[in-house]
């Protein structure tokens, strides 16, 4: 019969086949292993898939089995270690694939020192000082062993991109891209990003996978910042451009830091910038064929550290309110338009300033100020004659005022006209 090896330096502690729950790794950010659960889970895979699995302690090999226990009228297996009845049975982990199970005696040994890997061997012994793992090769164990890099990073030679932090390979998948955690597959849901990822600070739950993507984002934005290889940031601006799916589209480019600042900048220096929720407006620059599709976010960071460039369907008087005015208004809004000018001329109110009303990259902002113009979301239409002349009341007394959102002088300035507005009302003047 052929198996495969997995062993390490060091004689397994029984307890740690029998404890669920212990561990010895919890405070210990350098090792994979955290939960003590792992291993148990593993051997109740391999009992329940009749995979034959064999465990040396040193020279001694430890004795598996398993007997039958009634709970409830339901039959299960429990299983029985040199002669000890734990509390585990075959039935735990009932959704876990085979690579988790070896995933687990994998990360066992790279926890311990000096661990070993062999994919193939009819030879089956023991050693004094050393941990060996037996793994029956059925044909789900080849599965996983002729698909290594796919769950594994550990014996990748092709990575593009390396810190203390993070190392970055060309995507092995054609679907999906993987991310690792010290070198073991930690995400087991549908990716499409440009590359795979090894990171090694991610939380992992005791199932040894990430919940989200978020902290991944943060390392991978990171990444970008401060890669010395051009060719990783010409085919982040060509993928992403093509695909906002992707992992890398939806960095939120928060921190402004940048040590990689000329070479970044080489990338874009020679094509046309466009918001990518706006492109529609800017047909003419894309019959130019040679531009980049940009996320909102990354075109504001962009704009922070490279003013001079030009960035179609950015605000360049207000980064954060970008926006693309509109040529013609609808029917609807020329409507709802007209109702809010009528109600200001019936109280009196002076709108000083012309209106115009554009698509907005961020949905929340509802309006903003430029070039001394009001500048009207169209998505403020949606919400009603009400909500179109509060924004248009707001903008107006910050180009009337030269405040801005936020400040105290505005604040004061409100409530200012808000009391005047009641003193004339009423006649009664403080």
């Amino acid at each position: 019969m052929k198996y495969m090896l997995v062993e390490n330096k060091g004689e397994i502690d029984i307890n740690s086949l029998i404890l669920m729950g212990g561990s010895t790794k919890r405070q210990n950010k350098e090792q994979i292993g955290r939960y003590g659960s792992g291993n148990k889970y593993a051997l109740s895979y391999f009992l329940r898939n009749k995979v034959d699995i064999k465990i040396f302690q040193g020279l001694k090999e430890i004795d598996i089995r398993t007997a039958p226990v009634i709970l409830r009228d339901t039959a299960f297996n429990k299983i029985i270690i040199n002669g000890i009845e734990t509390s585990l049975t075959d039935s735990m982990g009932p959704d876990w694939k085979c690579w988790q199970a070896i995933r687990e005696i994998v990360c066992n040994a790279i926890d311990e020192s000096d661990y070993n890997i062999v994919s193939s061997t009819e030879i089956v012994n023991a050693e004094e000082g050393r941990t060996r793992f037996y793994i029956e090769l059925t044909e789900s164990v080849l599965e996983v062993i002729n698909n290594w890099d796919s769950f594994f990073s550990l014996d990748r030679t092709d990575c593009i991109h390396s810190d203390d932090k993070i190392k970055v390979y060309p995507r092995l998948l054609e679907k999906s891209g993987t991310i690792y955690r010290k070198g073991i597959k930690c995400y087991d849901n549908t990716l499409d990003s440009i590359w795979d990822y090894d990171i090694d600070e991610l939380e992992i739950n005791e199932e040894r996978l990430i919940s989200s993507t978020y902290y991944a984002a943060i390392s991978i934005e990171k990444m970008l910042k401060e890669t010395t290889n051009v060719n990783i940031i010409k085919e982040f601006f060509e993928k992403t451009s093509k695909n906002e799916l992707l992992i890398e589209d939806s960095l939120s480019w928060f921190s402004k830091e940048m040590s990689n600042k000329d070479l970044f900048y080489s990338v874009i220096a020679n094509k046309d910038l466009i918001v990518r929720h706006v492109a529609g407006h800017y047909m003419d620059v894309f019959n130019q064929h040679n531009f980049y599709l940009i996320s909102s976010s990354l075109a504001t960071y962009i704009s922070i550290h490279f003013p001079e460039k030009t960035i179609y369907g950015l605000s360049s008087k207000n980064s954060s309110s970008n926006f693309v005015i509109r040529q013609e208004n609808t029917s609807k809004e020329n409507l709802i338009l007209k109702k809010a000018l009528d109600f200001f001329k019936e109280i009196n109110y002076n709108v000083s300033f012309d209106i115009k009303i554009a698509k907005f990259t961020d949905y929340r902002i509802l309006g903003t100020v430029t070039d001394n113009f009001i500048i009207l979301s169209e998505r403020v239409f949606d919400l009603g004659v009400r909500e179109v002349v509060l924004t248009i009341i707001e903008e107006n007394e910050h180009l009337f005022t030269g405040y801005n959102d936020c400040t105290r002088e505005f604040q004061n300035h409100l409530f200012n006209l808000f009391l005047k507005s009641k003193e004339e009302m009423h006649a009664a003047f403080l």
